[in-house]
């Protein structure tokens, strides 16, 4: 389509948003404190739509999830919401700021509720836009004591190995899943994010401080080099998204991170709490399950020729053509 043709993803939504607040949107009749604009592409799955509605409505307030599976009337009163909040901060910028712009409606860009420190936050943020601070805290504390059973038993699980994790992710999970790792027990070697943006490096930042260093690769998708990267750091798990993946099934064992067609699968959830234990849960398997990538490992070969992986830099040949331009 049209906002794909730059070759920049959030051109695309860009594109959308700007459409959806020309023609949808309307001037706002009154101002709706209990409204939050939730921004979800298809990758915020049906059962993460659900979790962020089931959260709200404990503290009194209505999910608007757009664009996806909204109606018209859920487009028209955007412009009356209390705060638009992300589950992508790259998805939903252009939309937060146009909103914010022309109707005055606040917003913020990060965290999106993914892993436990992450999702209090989130709710926290938006509790501060619509007169819930009181309310917030007891819903987080109510929620969080309800899966620390479950997410010690995960950290049992794992046993404090040394489980690695290689993430392929658009910029909001690129951010937040080595977070939820962490929370997990498991370690992060390396992250390949989609784009760049000013918010990746500040969060970026922020993470090597609490769980320390790892690997950052910005390449939009691009396999060769993700292969390379691979190779090198030899990572348990690969979670990659919808666009690639496959190859990487002989190198380690591969989790999906989300999936284009919002399925209601519990696998598919990573937001909220019930998301935290449905991802591990779902990591867990994979790990206690590696038969088919042994297989696949002893039958098919790298996809790229040895010279390639014996190259140091993954970077090389995306440095020598910026070094010519």
């Amino acid at each position: 389509c049209e906002g794909f043709r730059s070759r920049v993803p959030q051109t695309a939504f860009d594109v959308i948003f700007h459409a959806v607040v020309k023609y949808l949107v309307k001037d706002p009749e009154k101002k709706q404190e209990d409204l939050v604009n939730i921004a979800a592409p298809f990758s915020v799955t049906w059962n993460d739509r659900k979790e962020i509605t089931r959260l709200l409505s404990q503290l009194g307030l209505k999910a608007n999830l757009v664009p996806e599976f909204a109606t018209t009337e859920q487009f028209e009163i955007l412009s009356e919401a209390a705060v638009t909040a992300p589950t992508c901060p790259s998805f939903a910028d252009y939309i937060q700021k146009a909103l914010y712009q022309k109707y005055d409606v606040p917003y913020f860009r990060s965290p999106v509720p993914i892993g436990l420190e992450n999702t209090a936050n989130w709710l926290r943020n938006i509790a501060e836009h619509t007169g819930k601070e009181d309310e917030v805290e007891k819903l987080i504390e109510k929620e969080e004591a309800a899966v620390k059973p479950q997410l010690d038993a995960l950290r049992n699980r794992f046993n404090g190995s040394d489980i690695k994790l290689f993430i392929n992710a658009g910029v909001g999970r690129a951010l937040y899943l080595p977070v939820l790792a962490n929370e997990l027990g498991l370690n992060v070697s390396g992250v390949s994010a989609l784009e760049h943006d000013p918010l990746l490096a500040q969060d970026l930042e922020r993470n090597v401080k609490a769980i320390g260093d790892y690997y950052v690769h910005i390449g939009e998708f691009q396999p060769f080099e993700q292969s390379a990267i691979i190779d090198k750091l030899k990572p348990d798990v690969y979670v990659g998204c919808p666009f690639v993946g496959a190859v990487y099934k002989r190198e380690s064992g591969i989790a999906r991170m989300h999936s284009f067609r919002s399925d209601w699968s519990p696998p598919g959830q990573q937001f909220g709490y019930n998301g935290i234990i449905s991802y591990g849960n779902l990591l867990y398997r994979i790990l206690k399950n590696p038969s088919l990538t042994k297989k696949l490992a002893g039958r098919i070969k790298r996809p790229y020729k040895d010279w390639w992986y014996q190259e140091a830099d993954p970077l090389h040949y995306g440095r020598e053509v910026t070094t010519n331009v």
